[in-house]
């Protein structure tokens, strides 16, 4: 395993950018370092939906729409993907998709079987919070899940209720305090929190009261601006965006969703962008294949519109440019 591989296993793109950018030597060689983080054997960071499965309705997320496939990751399934991964050294793995990941059926398994294969692969965890127990506060932390991000739509109880569909904002600061405990408790340092408020233009003028509440906390808070999942959902905020530069999930990090198919991208919530399954592929042969060595030519000419799911995607602005002018074809 390259040493940029390692360094991409114990963290995330997002905050691996967010450390390059700002360290000024660093930045203005950063595009060229990024080149040795792609792997073009194995990706180095992998969504595995657990589940589908989720107890809010929130407004911005596409799941509430009609056909949405709910189901659970077998086990079968999380060990070929665990093992195939495994093999080419300590990877990234975010446990959720679509669904709430704590009420997924083998949530348990996947965790201690991750960090059970390989000493250094690395969980990041994205939760609603509602179902944080204290049981599973513990086993997280036992497990040793490195990063877990707990969101919410707004700090205060009646907007949250209008934009989740249900009354749990009070039960999931609980949990996280809960969790905060549970982990100083252990004497551990993981997982470490983050706390982070989706924001919107009716939330804006929340983001003061939302990192009030949480700055004297053992967590990290961020601030987040809703995007359209890939066109799927009306966008809720103005937002000029920068001149748009290939998506990082091309070259970084596919999603596979609960039932083993394999999409490059996480928000692929209609699955315009299957490449296959790995119920009957490897993620080696699909990572290499010929459709996403076509997608990636098309994000490199800038040639959006032709990939259904791009077209009006707006995640990629989520993102720092990686790969503009200096990408390795």
């Amino acid at each position: 395993m390259s040493i940029a591989s390692y360094l991409l296993s114990k963290s995330n793109v997002r905050e691996l950018d967010k450390l390059i950018a700002k360290t000024p030597i660093l930045k203005h060689p950063r595009k060229l370092l990024v080149q040795g983080l792609i792997d073009y054997e194995f990706p180095v960071h992998i969504f595995m939906e657990l589940t589908s499965a989720c107890n809010y309705l929130c407004l911005m997320c596409p799941r509430t729409k009609p056909g949405t496939l709910v189901g659970h990751m077998e086990i079968d399934v999380i060990k070929k993907i665990v093992d195939e991964a495994s093999k080419y050294g300590g990877k990234s793995f975010s446990l959720h998709g679509f669904g709430e990941p704590f009420m997924a059926k083998n949530f348990d398994f996947a965790v201690k079987y991750i960090k059970e294969k390989h000493p250094q692969n690395n969980i990041l965890l994205t939760s609603n919070g509602s179902r944080i127990t204290d049981d599973k506060a513990k086993k997280i932390v036992e497990a040793g899940v490195d990063n877990i991000y707990i969101s919410f739509t707004s700090p205060d109880r009646e907007t949250a209720i209008k934009k989740v569909g249900v009354d749990q904002l009070e039960i999931s600061e609980k949990n996280i305090n809960n969790l905060i405990r549970i982990k100083k408790e252990l004497n551990s340092k993981t997982p470490k929190i983050y706390v982070r408020l989706i924001v919107d233009a009716e939330t804006k003028p929340q983001t003061e009261e939302f990192v009030n509440r949480w700055k004297d906390k053992d967590v990290t808070v961020e601030l987040r601006e809703v995007h359209n999942y890939g066109g799927e959902i009306e966008q809720r905020i103005e937002k000029k965006l920068p001149t748009r530069h290939p998506c990082y999930h091309l070259w970084f990090a596919p999603m596979i969703h609960w039932n083993g198919d394999f999409s490059i991208c996480c928000d692929d919530w209609p699955r315009k962008a299957v490449l296959g399954s790995i119920k009957n592929q490897s993620i080696n042969e699909i990572w290499n294949s010929r459709k996403i060595k076509e997608f990636r030519k098309l994000h490199l000419s800038g040639q959006y519109d032709k990939m259904s799911l791009c077209k009006n995607c707006n995640v990629w602005s989520e993102y720092n440019d990686f790969f503009f002018k200096h990408q390795k074809k």
